[in-house]
C-alpha cells in the first residue's frame, strides 16, 4: 500500500507541475503574480524540489526535479521579487549551482550525486539559468558572493582539453558537455561580475580570464563540437569561447571602473585585440558571419572604451590598430552578413575611430597618412543619414588636425564631386526633411524663419524648465546642419573648389547660420515671457527688439546676396549663350563657304573654259599680289619664281591632305 500510495503522490506531483508550467506559459502576468507571488508557494515548491533531490537515483526523480526547477525559473522571471529570498530557497539554490566545483559541508549535498546522464547535465544547464534569474533581485548581492558561485563558474574557464587530475576521482564531465557548460558559464560571468567587482579583484579575474583568451587566438587546433545553443558557428574551432570570452570582457569595461581598465590594459590586452583583429579583418574580407561579427564588434568596443579618455592607451593602439580599423572601414557591405551586418559593423569602427585615433596626435597622423580619411569620406556617399551623421562627427574632430584640410579639399567622390559640394547637397537634404521654406533656387522664402521648418514649427512652444533645451535647441541635435557649419568654419566660406551656383546660393545661408540659430533662441525667449506674463523693463525691450530686428535684418541680406548671386550667373549663362550662338553662325558661314569651293571646283573640272578663267584670274592674282619689277638686266642670274606647268587653279592652305592608298592594303598584297 505505501509503495502504491507513494506512486500517486509522484504522479499526482508530476501533474500538478505540468499544469503550472502551462498556466506561467499561456497566462497573464498579473493573475500569476496574484496567484503565486507568496511565501506558501515558494515553501512548498522549495519541499517538492528537494523531495525530488534527495532521490535523484532515477531518471523519473530527476526529470521531475527539472520541471520543478523550471517552473521556480518561470515564475521569478515574471516576478524577481518573489519571496525565494525570505523563504531560504534562493541560498540553497545556490549552494547547488556551485556543486561539485565547490566543496561543501552542508547536508544538502552531502548524498547529492552528479552524473553524465542528460538529466543531471539539464539540470546544471537549468540552476545557471535560474541564478541568472535571481540576479535581477537587488537583495540577491549578498548572497551571490557569500556562495561563491562566481568562484564556481571561473572554474569553467580554463583551455580545452582539461587536464585531469589523477590524485583526486573529481566528478569528469564528458568533453562536450563540458564544453556547453563552459559557454555557459561565460555567459552567466558576463551578467554577474558587473555586480561583484570586489571578487573580480580578489579571485584574480583578469588574468584567468585573459590566460582563456589567449587559447581561444593561438593557432593550437581544437575540434569542438559545437552543438549547443551557445556553440552556434564554433564546430571545430574555438570561436565560440572567443565569442562569449569578449562579451564578458565587455561586460565588464562597461561598468566604467577605471581599476578594471588598468588590470587589463597593463596585462597586454589591448594590443592581443587588436593584433587578433587585424589578422581576422585580413582572413575574413571575403566573407564575414554573426560569429565573425560579433567577435569583431566586442573587440573594438573595448578597445574604445579602453583608449576614450587615455592619451597612453590611444598610442598603445597604434599603428596596428589604424591599420585594423582601415581595413574595416574599406569592407564592402555585401560581404559582411550578406548586407544584413554592415551598418552595425561601421558603427562599432567609427567609435574606434573616435576614441582610440582622435586625441593623439601620433594615431591622427599615421590615419591621415594612410588615408583613413577619405575611406571616412567615401563612406557618406553610399550611408544613409544616421550613418551620414555619425562619420560626419568624427570627420569633423579629425579636422582640429590641421594636416587633415588639405585631404578633405583633394577628396573626389565617385561622380568626381568634391566634399564642399557634398556637404551642401546634405544641408538642402536636411531642409527639405523638415520643410524649411524655399523658392525652387533655394533662395529663403520667409525672412523672419531662415532656418525653421515646419517641422520644428509644428511642435508646440511650452514655457520649458531650467535646464531642458528648447525645440530650437533640439534642431541642432535631430540633423547635420550644426556639423556642415563646423566643416566650413573650417575649410572657409570662399574659394573653394567644386561649387554649382546652387552650392553658393546654399553656402550664403550657411555662412549666417549662427546668426539665424541665436535669431531662433530669443524669438523663443520672447515667447515663452509672453506666455508667462512677464513684461520686460525699457531697456531690455529696446535689446531685443534691436536683436530681432538684426536677425531679420541680416536675413533680408542674405536674401539680396542670393538674388544678386542668381542675377550674375543669369548674365553669365546669358554670356555663354551668346558666344554659342556666335560659335552656331561661323560654322554656318564656314560650311557655306566650304559649299560655294566645292561648287567651284566642280565647276572648273567640268568646263574647260571655266578652267581657263580661272587660270587667268589666279595669275591676275599673282601679279597685283608682287611689288613693282625691278630692272633685273645688271645681274647674271634672274630666277623664275613662278613653277612650270603647274595644275592648280586655286590658292592652297598651310595644310595639305593627300588621298591614297590605305597602308592596310598595301600590307595586304
Amino acid at each position: 500500500m505505501s509503495m502504491k500510495f507513494l506512486l500517486l503522490e509522484l504522479i499526482l506531483l508530476f501533474r500538478t507541475i505540468e499544469l503550472l508550467w502551462n498556466i506561467l506559459e499561456e497566462g497573464t502576468d498579473e493573475q500569476i503574480c496574484d496567484q503565486l507571488n507568496s511565501r506558501v508557494t515558494m515553501s512548498l515548491l522549495k519541499e517538492a524540489f528537494f523531495g525530488q533531490i534527495t532521490q535523484s537515483h532515477c531518471q523519473y526523480h530527476r526529470q521531475l526535479r527539472n520541471d520543478i526547477l523550471v517552473v521556480c525559473s518561470l515564475i521569478l522571471n515574471i516576478n524577481p521579487n518573489s519571496p525565494v529570498i525570505e523563504t531560504g530557497f534562493a541560498k540553497q539554490l545556490l549552494l547547488f549551482a556551485s556543486y561539485p566545483e565547490l566543496r561543501s559541508n552542508s547536508p544538502l549535498v552531502k548524498n547529492f550525486k552528479l552524473t553524465t546522464y542528460d538529466e543531471d547535465f539539464e539540470f546544471k544547464k537549468l540552476i545557471f539559468n535560474t541564478v541568472v534569474i535571481l540576479n535581477r533581485n537587488p537583495m540577491m548581492n549578498e548572497l551571490v558572493t557569500n556562495s561563491r558561485i562566481l568562484l564556481a563558474l571561473l572554474s569553467y574557464i580554463e583551455p580545452l582539453p582539461r587536464k585531469k587530475d589523477r590524485e583526486t576521482n573529481a566528478f569528469e564531465w564528458k568533453i562536450s558537455q563540458f564544453e556547453d557548460l563552459q559557454l555557459h558559464a561565460l555567459a552567466v560571468l558576463s551578467i554577474l561580475l558587473p555586480y561583484s567587482l570586489n571578487e573580480y579583484f580578489e579571485y584574480g579575474v583578469g588574468t584567468r580570464l585573459l590566460v582563456f583568451y589567449e587559447w581561444t587566438i593561438n593557432n593550437e587546433e581544437y575540434n569542438s563540437e559545437g552543438n549547443s545553443f551557445f556553440a552556434k558557428g564554433g564546430r571545430n574551432n574555438k570561436r565560440s569561447q572567443l565569442k562569449y570570452i569578449l562579451r564578458l570582457f565587455r561586460s565588464l569595461i562597461s561598468t566604467k571602473d577605471e581599476r578594471i581598465y588598468i588590470d587589463l590594459c597593463d596585462q597586454g590586452i589591448i594590443s592581443s585585440i587588436t593584433g587578433h583583429l587585424r589578422v581576422m579583418t585580413q582572413k575574413t574580407s571575403i566573407h564575414m558571419d554573426y560569429v565573425d561579427l560579433d567577435i569583431i564588434c566586442d573587440g573594438l568596443f573595448i578597445l574604445s572604451c579602453l583608449g576614450e579618455l587615455d592619451v597612453h592607451r590611444k598610442e598603445i593602439f597604434g599603428s596596428e590598430g589604424i591599420e585594423m580599423l582601415i581595413q574595416i572601414l574599406s569592407i564592402e557591405s555585401p560581404y559582411v552578413c550578406g548586407g544584413l551586418g554592415y551598418h552595425r559593423l561601421l558603427v562599432a569602427a567609427i567609435d574606434c575611430v573616435w576614441c582610440c585615433v582622435v586625441g593623439s596626435v601620433i594615431n591622427e597622423d599615421e590615419f591621415i597618412q594612410r588615408q583613413g580619411v577619405f575611406a571616412l569620406l567615401d563612406l557618406i556617399e553610399i550611408n544613409p543619414k544616421s550613418l551620414q551623421n555619425i562619420i560626419l562627427g568624427c570627420v569633423l574632430d579629425l579636422t582640429e588636425n590641421t594636416k587633415c584640410l588639405h585631404f578633405i579639399m583633394t577628396w573626389q567622390g565617385h561622380k568626381q564631386e568634391y566634399f564642399t559640394h557634398v556637404l551642401c547637397e546634405l544641408w538642402r537634404d536636411e531642409e527639405r526633411e523638415t520643410y524649411v521654406a524655399r523658392t525652387e533656387k533655394g533662395v529663403i522664402s520667409d525672412h523672419t524663419k531662415p532656418l525653421m521648418g515646419l517641422l520644428q514649427q509644428s511642435v508646440p512652444l511650452t514655457p520649458l524648465k531650467r535646464f531642458e533645451p528648447s525645440r530650437a535647441v533640439l534642431d541642432l541635435i535631430d540633423n547635420m546642419r550644426s556639423k556642415i557649419y563646423g566643416f566650413f568654419c573650417k575649410l572657409g566660406f570662399s574659394e573653394l573648389p567644386g561649387l554649382h551656383e546652387e552650392d553658393y546660393i546654399t553656402i550664403c545661408i550657411i555662412e549666417n547660420f549662427l546668426d539665424f540659430k541665436m535669431g531662433e533662441i530669443w524669438q523663443e525667449i520672447m515667447s515663452e515671457l509672453d506666455m508667462e506674463g512677464v513684461k520686460l523693463i525699457a531697456p531690455d525691450g529696446e535689446a531685443t527688439d534691436t536683436i530681432l530686428r538684426a536677425t531679420e535684418e541680416r536675413a533680408l541680406a542674405v536674401v539680396a546676396t542670393q538674388n544678386y548671386i542668381l542675377e550674375q550667373y543669369h548674365k553669365l549663362d546669358l554670356q555663354f549663350e551668346k558666344e554659342f550662338y556666335n560659335e552656331l553662325v561661323r560654322s554656318h558661314t564656314f560650311q557655306e563657304k566650304r559649299l560655294e569651293q566645292w561648287k567651284s571646283f566642280v565647276a572648273r573640272t567640268s568646263k574647260y573654259p571655266l578652267l581657263m578663267v580661272a587660270k587667268d584670274s589666279q595669275n591676275q592674282a599673282i601679279r597685283q599680289s608682287r611689288p613693282e619689277e625691278k630692272d633685273y638686266s645688271g645681274y647674271h642670274t634672274v630666277h623664275n619664281l613662278e613653277i612650270p606647268n603647274i595644275s592648280i587653279t586655286a590658292f592652297t592652305g598651310p595644310f595639305l591632305q593627300i588621298e591614297s592608298t590605305p597602308i592596310e592594303l598595301l600590307k595586304k598584297k
